[in-house]
Protein backbone atom coordinates (compact mmCIF):
# COMPACT_ATOMS: atom_id res chain seq x y z
CA UNK A 1 0.00 0.00 0.00
CA UNK A 2 2.97 2.32 0.29
CA UNK A 3 2.85 2.49 -3.49
CA UNK A 4 -0.52 4.20 -3.23
CA UNK A 5 0.78 7.53 -2.00
CA UNK A 6 -1.54 10.50 -2.16
CA UNK A 7 0.70 12.47 -4.54
CA UNK A 8 0.13 9.82 -7.19
CA UNK A 9 -3.64 10.33 -7.26
CA UNK A 10 -6.12 12.91 -8.40
CA UNK A 11 -9.22 13.45 -6.31
CA UNK A 12 -12.31 13.84 -8.48
CA UNK A 13 -15.09 16.01 -7.04
CA UNK A 14 -18.49 14.46 -7.75
CA UNK A 15 -20.14 17.78 -8.68
CA UNK A 16 -17.60 18.27 -11.46
CA UNK A 17 -17.84 14.69 -12.70
CA UNK A 18 -21.63 14.89 -12.91
CA UNK A 19 -21.56 18.30 -14.61
CA UNK A 20 -18.62 18.22 -17.02
CA UNK A 21 -17.78 14.49 -17.27
CA UNK A 22 -15.13 12.16 -15.87
CA UNK A 23 -12.35 12.74 -18.43
CA UNK A 24 -12.95 16.48 -18.28
CA UNK A 25 -12.71 16.41 -14.50
CA UNK A 26 -9.43 14.47 -14.69
CA UNK A 27 -8.04 17.17 -17.00
CA UNK A 28 -9.33 19.99 -14.79
CA UNK A 29 -7.91 18.47 -11.63
CA UNK A 30 -4.53 17.95 -13.31
CA UNK A 31 -4.50 21.58 -14.43
CA UNK A 32 -5.50 22.74 -10.94
CA UNK A 33 -3.14 20.53 -8.96
CA UNK A 34 -0.34 20.82 -11.51
CA UNK A 35 -0.01 24.62 -11.36
CA UNK A 36 3.04 24.38 -9.06
CA UNK A 37 4.62 21.92 -11.51
CA UNK A 38 4.19 24.32 -14.45
CA UNK A 39 5.38 27.24 -12.31
CA UNK A 40 8.61 25.41 -11.42
CA UNK A 41 9.22 24.88 -15.13
CA UNK A 42 8.70 28.59 -15.78
CA UNK A 43 5.46 27.86 -17.62
CA UNK A 44 2.92 29.59 -15.40
CA UNK A 45 2.11 33.21 -14.74
CA UNK A 46 -0.94 35.17 -13.60
CA UNK A 47 -3.07 32.01 -13.44
CA UNK A 48 -2.16 30.93 -16.99
CA UNK A 49 -0.25 27.70 -17.62
CA UNK A 50 1.61 26.75 -20.79
CA UNK A 51 1.74 22.94 -21.08
CA UNK A 52 2.68 21.10 -24.26
CA UNK A 53 0.50 18.30 -25.59
CA UNK A 54 3.23 15.74 -24.84
CA UNK A 55 3.55 16.96 -21.24
CA UNK A 56 -0.19 16.69 -20.68
CA UNK A 57 -0.19 13.24 -22.26
CA UNK A 58 2.43 12.07 -19.77
CA UNK A 59 0.48 13.52 -16.84
CA UNK A 60 -3.08 12.40 -17.71
CA UNK A 61 -2.50 9.71 -20.36
CA UNK A 62 -4.77 11.38 -22.94
CA UNK A 63 -3.41 11.53 -26.51
CA UNK A 64 -3.49 14.88 -28.30
CA UNK A 65 -6.82 14.34 -30.15
CA UNK A 66 -8.56 13.47 -26.87
CA UNK A 67 -6.90 16.40 -25.10
CA UNK A 68 -8.16 18.72 -27.81
CA UNK A 69 -11.74 17.40 -27.52
CA UNK A 70 -11.69 17.71 -23.73
CA UNK A 71 -10.14 21.18 -23.69
CA UNK A 72 -12.51 22.41 -26.43
CA UNK A 73 -15.51 21.10 -24.47
CA UNK A 74 -14.33 22.76 -21.26
CA UNK A 75 -13.71 26.01 -23.12
CA UNK A 76 -17.20 25.93 -24.68
CA UNK A 77 -18.67 25.32 -21.22
CA UNK A 78 -16.80 28.39 -19.97
CA UNK A 79 -14.76 26.42 -17.45
CA UNK A 80 -11.44 27.12 -19.20
CA UNK A 81 -10.05 30.12 -20.98
CA UNK A 82 -7.67 29.12 -23.77
CA UNK A 83 -5.40 31.27 -25.87
CA UNK A 84 -3.85 29.73 -28.92
CA UNK A 85 -0.38 30.51 -30.24
CA UNK A 86 -1.66 33.32 -32.43
CA UNK A 87 -3.20 35.03 -29.40
CA UNK A 88 -0.18 34.70 -27.14
CA UNK A 89 2.92 35.83 -29.00
CA UNK A 90 5.53 34.08 -26.88
CA UNK A 91 4.17 30.55 -27.24
CA UNK A 92 5.97 27.97 -29.30
CA UNK A 93 4.05 25.79 -31.75
CA UNK A 94 1.77 23.13 -30.23
CA UNK A 95 1.50 25.10 -27.02
CA UNK A 96 -1.50 26.88 -25.70
CA UNK A 97 -2.14 29.06 -22.69
CA UNK A 98 -4.80 27.69 -20.34
CA UNK A 99 -6.51 29.40 -17.42
CA UNK A 100 -9.21 27.95 -15.21
CA UNK A 101 -12.31 30.11 -14.87
CA UNK A 102 -12.65 29.97 -11.09
CA UNK A 103 -16.06 31.64 -11.15
CA UNK A 104 -17.45 28.91 -13.42
CA UNK A 105 -16.10 26.21 -11.08
CA UNK A 106 -17.69 27.94 -8.07
CA UNK A 107 -21.00 28.14 -9.95
CA UNK A 108 -20.89 24.39 -10.65
CA UNK A 109 -20.51 23.67 -6.94
CA UNK A 110 -23.22 26.18 -5.99
CA UNK A 111 -25.60 24.73 -8.61
CA UNK A 112 -25.00 21.19 -7.31
CA UNK A 113 -25.76 22.25 -3.71
CA UNK A 114 -29.27 23.38 -4.59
Amino acid sequence: LDLLREKDFLKLPKPLVSTVGADETVMLMELLTGYDHWEKLGRAEDGWIFPTCSELEKRVNFAQPKQNRILDKLEKMGVLLIKRRKDFGRLRPKRRAIKINEEAIKNIFMWNKE
